[in-house]
């Protein structure tokens, strides 16, 4: 049975999701025990798809004609139909963090206020 972590369905998934997002990004979070049993369900899932369909991919041979007009082969290597459908599910089960806005885009607005409070 699921735990309710005391909060309403909605809540509870949104927690879930962040904590797993996070664990899925910097490898450990801090969190209580119920919390942590929660999450690493959820993230065991998650990596299960992942890995089942790791090797899924599929290679096509392209010709390739460059500036000087000379014809080369190249092989491209593309997801398989059953990686793609396993990443588009794992996007709608993870946060992407780094699109968040990161410390290096505010790091000069910082400087400035730490040299003002000094």
């Amino acid at each position: 049975m699921a735990r309710k972590l005391g909060v309403n369905a909605t809540q509870r998934l949104a927690l879930i999701k962040n904590q797993a997002s996070a664990l899925l990004w910097h490898g450990k979070i801090e969190t209580t025990e119920a919390r942590a049993k929660e999450v690493a369900s959820y993230v065991a899932k998650i990596i299960t798809l992942a890995v089942n369909t790791y090797t899924d991919t599929v290679e096509t041979e392209v010709k390739v004609v460059d500036a000087k007009g000379k014809e080369t082969t190249k092989t491209l290597v593309k997801d398989g139909n059953k990686k793609l459908n396993a990443r588009r599910k794992i996007m709608t089960l993870v946060n992407d963090l780094q699109e968040v806005k990161g410390f290096k885009e505010s790091k000069p607005d910082f400087k400035k206020r730490t040299k003002a409070i000094k």
